[in-house]
C-alpha cells in the first residue's frame, strides 16, 4: 500500500505569480501566508492556465470515478475491495470565482483526495494524494484554492485560514456518492417476461450494417490465427467498425480500396467490407491515434501514467478515441461533425439518420434477445458486467423497443440498443440500466453535411 503520496499533475501550470508587493505565490506549490494572498489576482492567473494548458480533457463525472478507481486499483493491488465511497464539494480560486471540487474518496480502512480545476468547458486534477484526507474534509467555511498547493478556508466571519490549521466542523450534509467495484466482475442477466398483448413493437437498423470484427485477430479469411492482439483494443475496433461502414457509404471511396482488399459475398452486410487483415492494419494505426493505454499521460508524471498504461486497467479515453477516429478520417480527405449523445432518444435518433454512434460503458448489460412471439413471452439473456477492468467501447447501429401489457393490464416499456459488441457479432444494450461513460455520434462527409 503506497502511504501518503502526493501527485502535483499540473506541470505545465508552474509558473511564477505576483500576488502582491510583499510576497509571491508559484501556482506549483509554493506555501503563502493567508493575509499575503490576493485572492482576485491568483484567481484570473489559475483560471487563464487551465484554459490554456488543460482543454483536451472533459472530465464527466463517470471519468472522475474511473479516475478514483484507477488510483484505488494501483493502491490495494490484490486486495478486493468493495465500499469505495467519494464527496464532493466547491473549491473556490477567490469566494467570487469557483475553481472546480475537492473530491475525497474512501476505500477499506484507506482513503485519498483529488482536487478537480475546471475552465472552459476542461477540466484536469491538479492534485492527487493518496492515504489522507484532504486539507478542507468535513470542514465548515468557503473553501479556497489561490494556487496549487495551497489550502485555504474563510470562515463565516469572513476570515482566511490554513486549511489544515482549521478545526471548525461543518454541520451541512456531505455529498457522498457510492462507486462501483474496482476488479472486473461477470455475472449471468436474465429477464423473463410473460405478457398478454403488445402494445407496440418498433425495431429499425443501419443497412448493411457490417459488425464482424473483433478484438481478437484473425486472417484475411476471417479465421482465428496465433497472434496476440494489441491489449485494451476495444475503442481501435470500434473504430474500425465505424470507418468500413462509412467507406461502404461512400461506395469506397473514402479508403478506396482494391478488389483483393474487400470481401465478395452475396450478403450486402458483407459485401464490399474489409478483409480482415486490412481491418487490422488500420486497428494498429487507431492503437496510435487513438492514444490508447496512454490516455491522460500527456498531464501526468511517470506514477499515475502507469495507472493507464498498463494492460489490465489501462484502455482509451472516450475524447482520444472520437479524435483517433476523425484524425484519420480527415487524413482521407473526408470531414466530420461529433455530436455527443446524452440519451437513449438521441442515439436512436442518431440511428434513424444512419449514423452510427460510438458508446463506452462500465457496469453494463450486453446480451441476446430470444422473442417468442406466438408464447406471449420474450427473453432478454446476457451478462452484466461490473468494474473497472470490463469498461468496454462499442458501436450502436440499431434498436428494438416494446410495449408490453402483462395479466394485470399493466404497461412494461422496454428499449435496447443494437450494438457491434466488438467480440465479433452483435448483442443488445440496456443502456438505462448501464453506466455510460461516454457516447458521440460522428458523422463523415465529403463536403456537405447532410441532414436528415
Amino acid at each position: 500500500m503506497m502511504k501518503s503520496k502526493v501527485v502535483k499533475v499540473a506541470a505545465a501550470a508552474l509558473v511564477a505569480v505576483t500576488l502582491s508587493s510583499q510576497a509571491a505565490a508559484a501556482i506549483g506549490g509554493v506555501r503563502v501566508q493567508a493575509e499575503e494572498v490576493d485572492f482576485t489576482k491568483a484567481a484570473s492567473v489559475s483560471q487563464a492556465v487551465v484554459a490554456d494548458e488543460f482543454t483536451q480533457d472533459d472530465y464527466t463525472k463517470s471519468q472522475v470515478e474511473l479516475l478514483i478507481s484507477q488510483i484505488v486499483a494501483d493502491s490495494v493491488q490484490s486486495e478486493e475491495i468493495d465500499d469505495v465511497s467519494y464527496t464532493y464539494e466547491d473549491l473556490y480560486y477567490s469566494p467570487e470565482n469557483k475553481a472546480g471540487y475537492v473530491i475525497d474518496f474512501k476505500y477499506g480502512e484507506s482513503c485519498g483526495y483529488i482536487i478537480m480545476l475546471v475552465g472552459d468547458n476542461a477540466a484536469t486534477p491538479a492534485e492527487i494524494v493518496l492515504d489522507s484526507q484532504s486539507p478542507y474534509c468535513g470542514k465548515s467555511g468557503t473553501y479556497l484554492y489561490p494556487a496549487q498547493g495551497n489550502h485555504f478556508i474563510m470562515t463565516e466571519n469572513g476570515d482566511v485560514v490554513e486549511a489544515l490549521q482549521y478545526t471548525a466542523v461543518s454541520n451541512k450534509p456531505q455529498n457522498v456518492v457510492m462507486m462501483s467495484v474496482i476488479e472486473g466482475k461477470t455475472e449471468p442477466a436474465v429477464y423473463d417476461y410473460y405478457y398478454n398483448d403488445i402494445g407496440s413493437f418498433k425495431q429499425y437498423k443501419i443497412p448493411n450494417f457490417y459488425c464482424e470484427y473483433s478484438t481478437n485477430y484473425r486472417d484475411a479469411d476471417g479465421n482465428k490465427v496465433n497472434r496476440t492482439p494489441q491489449p485494451n483494443n476495444c475503442a481501435n475496433i470500434a473504430g474500425v467498425i465505424a470507418l468500413n461502414y462509412w467507406n461502404k457509404y461512400f461506395d469506397n471511396d473514402l479508403l478506396k480500396l482494391n478488389i483483393e482488399q474487400v470481401i465478395n459475398s452475396n450478403d450486402p452486410a458483407i459485401n464490399r467490407s474489409m478483409k480482415w487483415d486490412i481491418a487490422y492494419s488500420y486497428a494498429d494505426i487507431f492503437y496510435n491515434y487513438m492514444n490508447t493505454n496512454k490516455w491522460i499521460g500527456d498531464f501526468v508524471d511517470d506514477w499515475i501514467t502507469s495507472l493507464f498504461t498498463d494492460d489490465k486497467y489501462g484502455g482509451t479515453h472516450p475524447e482520444n478515441c472520437y479524435a483517433g477516429f476523425e484524425r484519420l478520417i480527415h487524413e482521407k480527405g473526408y470531414k466530420t461533425q461529433r455530436v455527443y449523445t446524452n440519451s437513449y432518444e438521441h442515439i436512436k435518433l442518431c440511428i434513424m439518420c444512419n449514423i452510427p454512434v460510438f458508446i463506452t460503458a462500465v457496469n453494463y448489460y450486453l446480451g441476446y434477445l430470444n422473442d417468442y412471439r406466438y408464447m406471449n413471452y420474450l427473453q432478454y439473456q446476457g451478462k452484466y458486467r461490473t468494474g473497472l477492468e470490463t469498461a468496454h467501447t462499442f458501436i450502436a447501429y440499431g434498436y428494438k423497443e416494446y410495449e408490453l401489457y402483462d395479466k394485470d393490464k399493466n404497461l412494461i416499456t422496454l428499449n435496447y440498443l443494437q450494438v457491434a459488441d466488438g467480440w465479433g457479432g452483435a448483442q443488445y444494450f440496456i443502456m438505462d440500466k448501464s453506466q455510460v461513460i461516454s457516447s458521440a455520434a460522428i458523422q463523415v462527409y465529403k463536403t456537405t453535411l447532410s441532414r436528415c
